[in-house]
């Protein structure tokens, strides 16, 4: 009989949708909340800057703001969707290591939607990783960087990889991160550049020109920095 109610597409999706119920009500609770909490923000403060993809990153005096919030008061935001911001009421946006979860036009939404809510001037700081680097792996096998980001990425990650093969990492760092487009600088400029920026620039991990916005990448503390630093890029780029 269990066999038989397994292959009921009515009761599997009937079950379905009551473990989906709880995510749901979450999701209708923050979406009613973001208003206020938008409105809440911007009334405090004159310089206004919005984190998009917080995470457990929340940085102080911005707008943090995640698809799944984990702490009180952050902001319930799904930035491949339209952002329930007004258009020019932002100086700066940052997101680090989110955009590469996306395909590339959902991506593309997201820098649109950006650009859109940003001031004339407003900066915006996007961090996530090089495809250049990833590449390399397999093009520069006994570069010291490679060789070292390999052997690292594997202690932590792949412990089948004793071989230390770069192919396992390649593949290791789409299948099991969600990665859905991963940029190289060319297709980042390139996706900043149709999204409505004026103008972009490579930048590195900590610093910027403007103090808004040094200091700010996370990232590191969580794979570790020469991880990181091997497969991180970032570019500003302005409205």
């Amino acid at each position: 009989m269990r066999a038989l109610l397994k292959k009921s597409r009515f009761l599997t999706g009937l079950v379905k949708a009551c473990r989906a119920l709880p995510a749901d009500v979450r999701t209708l609770r923050w979406t009613r909340a973001q208003a206020g909490q938008i409105a809440a923000y911007t009334a405090a403060h004159a310089v206004r800057k919005l984190h998009v993809g917080c995470g457990h990153n929340l940085l102080a005096g911005w707008l943090n703001a995640d698809i799944a919030p984990a702490h009180p008061g952050v902001l319930y935001l799904d930035a491949t969707a339209p952002f329930p911001i007004a258009s020019a009421s932002f100086d700066y946006i940052y997101s680090e290591h989110v955009i590469q979860h996306f395909p590339f036009r959902a991506g593309l939404v997201m820098l649109s939607e950006c650009c859109r809510i940003l001031k004339p001037g407003g900066v915006l700081r996007v961090s996530t990783p090089n495809l250049l680097r990833l590449a390399s792996l397999l093009t520069e096998r006994t570069g010291a960087a490679q060789t070292e980001y390999t052997r690292l990425v594997s202690e932590k990650y792949i412990p089948e990889n004793t071989a230390r093969l770069p192919a396992f990492v390649v593949n290791n760092f789409f299948w099991d991160f969600t990665h859905q487009f991963v940029h190289d600088p060319e297709s980042l400029q390139h996706g900043l550049k149709s999204a409505g920026f004026a103008s972009s620039a490579a930048v590195q991990i900590g610093a910027s020109a403007d103090q808004n916005l040094a200091g700010l990448e996370h990232h590191g503390r969580i794979v570790g920095d020469t991880i990181n630093e091997f497969e991180t890029m970032i570019f500003e780029a302005r409205k």
